[in-house]
């Protein structure tokens, strides 16, 4: 067979490249029209503006609804502004569009990757709720690694990729305590699909143990710092 009869392969980088930059091009090209055409993204009101305070130290002492984690983001990142703050999600977006490109084509294929990471980065929903500040972009984006993380575990059966599975669960609960379905979930699969008992286990205990890695630091924080 001629090598001219042989289909050329993409290099590996290229989806990550092209789904990055188009991602992040739509999102600074669409955060930028919001900033010179609409208020909100220059005025910060309601959760926007407690975010800001707290990031800044301004905000009451009680306990708020919304989880820490977007907060010590933003204030790790010192993104004590709007405009920073939304630079830090449409960011945070791109990673994104990039991850589940990654995904895709771990789960299915590299046609399924272009898709995919090409839908997630140019659809204007996800655009859109990429570029206002909140916590909806990072939690995204940590279940699309939680998703990754569980795919390879299931693939390979080192109990570390389960610790590591466990260790963004408890991360992505500091935003949403919701995201704990990741774990069980995760479980379940890998259960079905670790033919080992032994590896499963080894895994499972793995992921409980970097769950509380996350966790029992976090509220001893507030507990120092809120007394709940």
């Amino acid at each position: 067979m001629s090598d001219a009869s042989v289909p050329a392969r993409r290099p590996a980088w290229l989806l990550p490249v092209v789904v990055g930059v188009t991602s992040l091009a739509l999102r600074f090209w669409t955060l930028d029209q919001q900033r010179a055409g609409n208020p909100l993204f220059r005025t910060a009101i309601l959760d926007d503006q407690r975010y800001l305070d707290i990031v800044s130290g301004n905000a009451p002492s009680q306990a708020w609804f919304h989880g820490p984690l977007y907060s010590w983001v933003l204030s790790l990142l010192g993104a004590g502004e709007l405009a920073s703050a939304c630079a830090v999600n449409a960011f945070v977006g791109v990673v994104t569009s990039v991850a589940i490109a990654l995904v895709a084509r771990q789960l299915h294929s590299d046609r399924a990757g272009w898709i995919a990471g090409l839908l997630h980065a140019a659809a204007g929903v996800f655009v859109f709720h990429d570029i206002i500040p909140g916590q909806a972009a990072l939690l995204g984006l940590l279940h699309v690694v939680a998703l990754g993380l569980a795919v390879a575990w299931c693939r390979n059966g080192a109990w570390w990729l389960g610790g590591l599975v466990g260790v963004v669960t408890g991360i992505a609960m500091m935003g949403r305590p919701t995201a704990a379905a990741l774990g069980p979930a995760a479980l379940f699969v890998a259960w079905r699909a670790i033919p080992s008992r032994k590896r499963f286990l080894a895994g499972g205990a793995a992921a409980a143990a970097g769950l509380l890695l996350v966790l029992i630091p976090a509220a001893l924080r507030n507990q120092s710092v809120i007394g709940e």
